[in-house]
């Protein structure tokens, strides 16, 4: 496991600096990104109550496609995630994740609302490592896949997004994962238009 864990991470790590590399493209925009998150692990098909656990965001993102009012970005993203499980009484069992998310994003951007912009988008995640309370994580699944709702507040060389990340299949037993977080993004390189 460990070994696999360190294989994924420097091939996420290959794929962030793969990605800066492409910057100089005319046509696209990258940037850097930093971000915080809550994720709730939501039970699906039992009476088990879970609290939020805070994560953080790290990664790099690509300007696909810009047309007017609308824009379409290609994130890579190392994602850490959490969650507290009720397991007896008032004892929780602290889940922790490491993933590498490959969001693709699509922003609308409509006049009255400018410069914020509507997001929706698609993130599949691909599981690093999972540790708990007692050591490794055995029972999470190695694929999270989630929709993306968000506001994009868009500045000169930077952006502010609140995202809101739907579960669509359990990660963790029968939970599924839900989060709310800010990602800050630094543009690095102005494509011209």
């Amino acid at each position: 496991m460990r070994s696999s864990a360190i294989r994924t991470t420097c091939t996420g790590i290959a794929a962030l600096f793969a990605l800066l590399a492409l910057a100089p493209l005319k046509a696209a925009d990258s940037e850097l990104c930093l971000g915080i998150a809550s994720a709730r692990l939501a039970p699906e098909h039992s009476n088990q109550s879970s609290r939020p656990l805070p994560g953080i965001t790290l990664g790099a993102g690509i300007k696909l496609l810009q047309r007017d009012e609308f824009d379409l970005r290609q994130q890579i993203l190392l994602i850490t995630r959490g969650g507290r499980i009720a397991t007896v009484g008032d004892l929780y069992l602290h889940n922790i994740t490491l993933y590498l998310g490959t969001p693709l994003v699509a922003s609308f951007m409509f006049e009255p609302l400018h410069p914020a912009a509507l997001e929706l988008g698609f993130q599949p995640a691909y599981l690093i490592m999972g540790i708990n309370d007692l050591g490794v994580i055995q029972n999470t699944q190695s694929l999270d896949l989630g929709l993306l709702a968000g506001i994009r507040l868009e500045f000169s060389s930077c952006s502010l997004t609140l995202r809101w990340k739907q579960g669509l299949r359990p990660v963790v037993d029968d939970h599924r994962q839900h989060s709310i977080g800010l990602v800050f993004a630094i543009r690095m390189a102005r494509g011209e238009s």
